[in-house]
């Protein structure tokens, strides 16, 4: 059957959600998953913890996710969603709950109703605005109306999406390999230099060759569009940032802004919460506001060091031997102040050195870019799909011979 009906989410899925708490994190162990791991519909653990065993059967008391859950945050990331893969021993964590498919829905498309355009803006309309954060009600969740075509129609549609996820996947696998090359090189020709100068970050700044500061700190009056788009801890992986476009700072604000307005090669960390992650802003990107848990870093011209040098430096172990007795001066998340980027000690290679080096890591970085850039194109069009497929306006049928998409044919309903 292929006919689109409304159903409340009841009719199609389970709601679950976990204790509302943090166990201690250890070093191995089942995964305490995080909303932070919710990234563009897949499930990224690098971004969650450990817990100890003891701990994952009293936080799986109420449910265990299992293979085929769509993970979804009810509180802060509003919206983000992610399916359970197979194989992944995990207990939910804060802020997270599960939506379990009933017999007669497929899991994927499921997760791709949800992130569609129309349940996004039924959460939007019914979100409870907190004094803190906004949230989904999960009691009133189970009402909320959703739509769904026939099984057949369902997984047509999620083979037709899964394909473009797959093949942005398969970019996202290569660039993170050659962030691994990136770090071998950098490790290999830094460790075997003999020589170089030492030097901190407040030097550095006060020779007038390197700029850096924290982000803008938003008042929720001074939210508003047009403006320019905030850029959050969230939304700045390991190389590449995923801005996810929602929250703007008014353009009556561009002023006060000053500096913390994004500018293309700017070097990006995450100063709060994952401490340490970092990206170069690509050529590709929009403006950007920066968040007050991202720190900058804008090199001057001529500069003793390029960018991708600095990259690399905040990826290897000169900086996370720093962070690591830094952050966590604090009894809350981990934390570098700009006191602390400021103390940062950094070592130069001779010039010579540090230029090969950099032509090198150039190279590598270009492939890690060209790889997010592909894969951002890639869910471009999936995004561009989604809606369209996730309310009907598309259909998706199974033909024979050549097709469109790996076997599916796209036709306007």
């Amino acid at each position: 059957m292929s006919e689109w009906k409304y159903f409340q989410i009841r009719d199609v899925a389970d709601v679950f959600d976990g204790p509302h708490a943090t166990p201690t994190k250890t070093s191995s162990g089942p995964w305490f998953l995080s909303i932070s791991s919710l990234i563009d519909g897949r499930l990224d653990l690098r971004e969650s913890a450990h817990l100890s065993d003891d701990d994952f059967f009293k936080w799986t008391r109420r449910v265990t996710p299992q293979e085929g859950d769509v993970l979804f945050s009810y509180e802060t990331r509003l919206g983000a969603a992610a399916l359970m893969p197979r194989g992944v021993r995990a207990c939910l964590g804060r802020r997270m709950a599960i939506l379990r498919p009933r017999a007669g829905v497929d899991p994927q498309f499921l997760l791709y109703a949800f992130l569609g355009s129309e349940f996004q803006e039924t959460i939007r309309r019914n979100a409870v605005h907190g004094a803190t954060v906004e949230r989904i009600p999960l009691n009133e969740l189970p009402a909320w109306p959703i739509r769904l075509p026939g099984l057949a129609v369902q997984r047509a549609a999620a083979r037709v999406l899964g394909v473009l996820d797959e093949k942005a996947s398969l970019n996202i696998q290569i660039a993170e390999t050659a962030l691994q090359l990136m770090d071998a090189t950098f490790a290999s020709i830094i460790g075997s230099s003999a020589t170089g100068s030492t030097t901190t970050f407040a030097e550095l700044s006060h020779q007038g060759v390197l700029e850096f500061g924290d982000g803008y700190r938003t008042k929720r009056p001074e939210l508003g569009k047009p403006g320019l788009p905030i850029l959050r801890v969230a939304e700045v992986q390991d190389g590449r940032v995923t801005p996810s476009l929602i929250d703007h700072v008014s353009d009556s604000r561009r002023g006060a802004m000053g500096n913390k307005v994004s500018r293309v090669g700017d070097v990006v960390l995450t100063t709060k919460g994952t401490v340490g992650r970092v990206s170069i802003i690509p050529a590709d990107a929009p403006e950007f506001v920066y968040s007050p848990q991202l720190c900058f870093f804008r090199l001057a011209d001529p500069s003793p060091f390029s960018r991708y040098f600095m990259f690399a430096w905040f990826r290897g172990e000169e900086f996370r031997r720093q962070a690591r007795g830094m952050k966590s001066q604090t009894d809350m998340a981990d934390y570098l102040s700009l006191s602390d980027i400021k103390s940062l000690t950094i070592t130069v290679p001779d010039r010579e050195v540090e230029r090969s080096l950099s032509r090198k890591l150039a190279v590598l970085h270009e492939r890690v870019e060209s790889a997010y850039r592909e894969a951002r194109s890639l869910k471009a069009l999936r995004n561009v799909l989604l809606p369209e497929l996730t309310s009907g306006e598309l259909r998706v049928e199974e033909v024979e011979g050549e097709s469109i998409i790996d076997g599916a044919e796209i036709s306007v309903a």
